[in-house]
């Protein structure tokens, strides 16, 4: 007989066993049949069963198929259960669940009983459904159970109800599906999800892979076929989960040296964060996941032991897109927003000694105070000096002592005093009388320059880090404030062309000066940039350690308040809208009465003046003047002509109130009271606990901002310096030149132009083995880590151990006080002779009473 023979007969032979399981009824198989015919149901008996609840409904098993379900869960032995089937084999259906879902393997499995799932495998083979019971093996993490159940399915690779894994051409992983654990689960994906190494390298193995995770909006085929959404959705997952576990992360690390698990953690970070943009409604699952893999790579960061462990791992360029600096891994993780990670005290410590580097000398406070203000005070002086020094070399103490970014950060920002200063004198310099003159006083030319410098400023942040550039809130302010001083300065180049071209004696006076004229235009712009200018300065609080933590609370707050002010606009402009209805017919009325002329109240006439009363008498509240309508008593007149109004107005008039009212209700007194909520609370109610954390984050991007500015402050860096001059003949001797030595430059469209060091063979085998032998270390220490950490949760709390321990004392008083009244009523307070009493009272065994084993008995009394 064939192999084609074979299969056709061995096909036959299953469909007939499972066509003989499925017309099997209870009633057949119960024990008290003895003719084997099935019983026929009436009408109301068949009603009562339709009425019974739906959890008897989910039972299907037989009286026999329940037997068996109670040996295996309470572990009788193996011959019973086998004369069991036995006995009644063709009346055992072993696929049959229970209310739980549970098939009998599955039961078996969750038991860990060995022997039983062996005997119930040799059942029939060709029956009997593993899928689920394999899955719940994972799940567990049981090793042997999951190579007993992969050896039986490798021995029935014919077998269509078992499942086979990716190796097997007729079942594929991906497609695995059950009514247990949902949709497309896979084996390697349970696996990897709840992080079982060992079971996770054998199904790799096997051939087993995760498929590619489908974002949101996807365009793929399989992505546009597929019409249920909330499928997707749940397969996304389950493979975010999967992807996510930091077991499987590592073990990736150990099948490819190429991957670097920290690098994918940032990657899935950002996924996850996409999915919460994009998918809201399953925020809460997306946010869980997250908060759990964020851990991964500071704990890897943790484990760093020496200064150089840590900054090998700090120093890796994967993933990260901008100028050459010291940490790139640092700030690819400010990109994605790792607070966590970036406030680590290891990340601190190398950031600090970055930002202050050997330069600085720490002081008592007196002197550091003395420091801070010479070096803001002869700054001028100090960026002369490094403009002259830089064509020297930087090496020199002097200079490399002044190029300390933390002598940078002070000398720029008391530039940037300096700035508001001659801002300010400028403004009070005007003349009194207001005309308009050329722009010729010199300071509005340091302005400019000014301005200039801090554009180059910002440009050479951007060319740094084009893709977070805008992330930031501040650089978002700077190009406010630019676009401030650009518009200031251009109504001034006009205003100085139009009057140049006039007379001495033609020379326009402010009085006769219209809205438009660029005078105006010209000092409104330059009131937002003073504006703006004076508010940059408080950027640099947020590297104080006691006013740091403020800031971020009141930017927390600031868009909180943006929220408020979008409900208080559309508020404001709605009661307006409606409001000017009511008054407007009675604009420029006048209301004669007692030889006394009385206007109509303005304060509603039109919406510009309706929203203007509105937005005031939020803080000042609206005056009963303000919402009143003429009575009917009077003359009244409108433009010189006398109007007759013989009817009253008291339905306008109590409109008008009634809306005003609901003004002063839901306006004034709900959205105020949220507004004063707001600012009554707290740091810790803002920020929650995480406060330090944050502070600590923003403030390293500060450090990392001042780390990447310009080497001289404003306006002296307009100056090329000569450390720009050696840049520049580099990057074009490196351009024109196919080889360079170590350097090697180029441009595009997200570095513009760029020059960076080319990796020698030594260099770039150390980098190759350095950091990859750094993590075998770290992924040992993680999992030792693990094991520690889940020991020190499974230990009691001291405070259960001191209660303990006072409930053993208080129970050894109890018995010794019950001993000693034993004795009393036998007639002896003291212990029978022969008999000895010992209390042995520890932490851990509790109160022992050992007592001699012969008896106390009246006689011996």
């Amino acid at each position: 007989m064939g192999k084609k023979d074979k299969k056709v007969k061995k096909s036959k032979k299953t469909k007939s066993r499972s066509q003989r399981n499925v017309t099997t009824t209870p009633s057949t198989l119960s024990p008290t049949s003895q003719t084997g015919t099935q019983d026929q149901t009436s009408d109301s008996e068949k009603e009562d069963t339709t009425k019974k609840g739906s959890l008897e409904k989910m039972d299907e098993r037989n009286e026999w198929e329940k037997m068996l379900f109670e040996y295996v869960e309470t572990g009788r032995d193996r011959q019973e259960v086998r004369d069991l089937i036995t006995a009644n084999f063709s009346k055992i259906n072993i696929n049959n669940k229970n209310n739980s879902n549970q098939d009998i393997l599955t039961k078996a499995v969750e038991k860990k009983d060995m022997k039983m799932i062996r005997l119930l495998l040799r059942v029939d083979p060709d029956i009997i459904e593993i899928k689920n019971a394999f899955l719940s093996a994972i799940k567990d993490g049981d090793m042997h159970i999951v190579q007993l159940l992969l050896s039986f399915d490798d021995g029935n690779t014919k077998s269509k109800h078992g499942f086979q894994t990716k190796t097997k051409d007729d079942v594929k992983g991906t497609e695995f599906d059950n009514s247990v654990y949902g949709r497309r689960v896979t084996p390697l994906g349970m696996a990897a999800k709840y992080g079982h190494y060992e079971i996770i390298q054998v199904l790799w193995d096997r051939g087993e892979r995760l498929p590619e995770i489908c974002m949101p909006s996807c365009d793929c085929d399989s992505c546009k076929t597929k019409t249920r959404e909330l499928e997707k959705i749940k397969t996304r997952l389950n493979l975010l989960k999967a992807n996510c576990n930091p077991t499987y992360l590592i073990f990736r690390a150990g099948t490819d040296g190429s991957f670097d698990p920290v690098h994918e953690s940032f990657e899935l970070i950002c996924k996850l964060d996409q999915c919460i943009d994009e998918e809201p409604e399953f925020k809460q699952d997306y946010e869980k996941i997250k908060e759990e893999l964020e851990k991964f790579p500071t704990t890897l960061l943790g484990l760093c032991r020496d200064t150089e462990e840590t900054k090998t791992f700090l120093s890796q360029k994967k993933g990260y897109v901008g100028a050459d600096i010291q940490y790139p891994r640092l700030a690819y993780a400010m990109e994605c927003d790792q607070k966590t990670l970036v406030a680590h005290p290891n990340a601190q410590y190398l950031l600090y000694m970055q930002w202050k580097t050997d330069a600085w000398i720490p002081h008592n406070p007196v002197s550091n105070v003395l420091v801070v203000f010479l070096t803001g005070l002869f700054f001028p002086f100090i960026s002369i000096f490094l403009w002259f020094g830089l064509f020297c070399g930087s090496s020199m103490p002097a200079v490399k002592h002044f190029l300390a970014p933390r002598n940078r950060c002070i000398a720029k920002w008391a530039s940037q005093l300096f700035f508001c200063f001659l801002l300010f004198i400028m403004n009070i310099d005007e003349r009194a009388d207001g005309d308009s003159e050329p722009p010729t006083i010199y300071i509005r030319w340091i302005v400019v320059l000014y301005a200039a410098s801090h554009a180059v400023s910002l440009i050479r942040h951007f060319l740094q880090h084009p893709k977070g550039f805008f992330k930031r809130g501040w650089n978002l302010f700077d190009i406010v404030t630019l676009c401030a001083f650009s518009v200031t300065i251009a109504f001034w180049i006009i205003s100085f062309i139009r009057e140049s071209q006039k007379e001495f004696e033609e020379i326009t006076e402010r009085r006769q000066m219209e809205s438009t004229h660029p005078v105006l235009l010209g000092e409104c712009a330059l009131a937002v940039s003073t504006l703006c200018a004076g508010l940059r300065l408080l950027r640099v609080l947020i590297l104080s350690a006691s006013v740091g933590p403020l800031q971020c609370a009141f930017t927390k707050m600031s868009r909180n308040l943006f929220t408020f002010a979008a409900f208080y606009v559309v508020a404001v402009t709605t009661y307006a809208l409606g409001t000017q209805i009511l008054f407007r017919p009675y604009k420029d009325l006048t209301k004669i009465e007692d030889n006394q002329t009385k206007y109509a109240p303005s304060s509603f006439n039109d919406i510009e003046a309706s929203m203007e009363t509105f937005f005031w008498s939020f803080f000042a509240g609206l005056k009963k003047e303000q919402v009143e309508i003429f009575s009917p008593e009077g003359s009244f007149m409108r433009d010189g002509e006398e109007v007759d109004f013989q009817a009253t107005q008291s339905t306008t008039q109590l409109t008008a109130t009634l809306i005003q009212m609901s003004f002063q209700v839901i306006v004034v007194l709900f959205l105020g009271g949220m507004l004063t909520g707001l600012f009554s609370n707290t740091q810790e109610t803002i920020l929650g606990d995480d406060k330090d954390t944050h502070w600590k984050f923003l403030r390293s991007r500060e450090w990392m901002y001042h780390s990447q500015d310009t080497l001289l402050t404003p306006p002296f860096n307009l100056l090329p310096n000569g450390s720009c001059l050696l840049d520049v003949c580099s990057w074009i001797s490196a351009v024109s030149c196919s080889k360079n030595g170590s350097k090697e430059a180029g441009c595009d469209m997200e570095q513009c132009c760029f020059m960076r060091d080319v990796e020698s063979a030594a260099e770039k085998h150390t980098r190759r083995t350095d950091y990859p032998g750094l993590l075998r270390k770290l992924f040992q220490r993680y999992f030792q880590y693990v094991m520690w950490q889940e020991s020190e949760e499974s230990k009691p709390e001291k405070k259960d151990v001191e209660t303990i321990q006072e409930s053993v004392i208080e129970l050894r008083k109890m018995t010794e006080e019950l001993l000693q009244k034993l004795g009393r009523n036998s007639g002896d307070a003291s212990t029978p002779p022969g008999s000895h009493v010992v209390i042995a009272s520890t932490p851990k065994s509790g109160i022992e009473v050992l007592m001699n084993p012969k008896p106390v008995s009246r006689t011996d009394s």
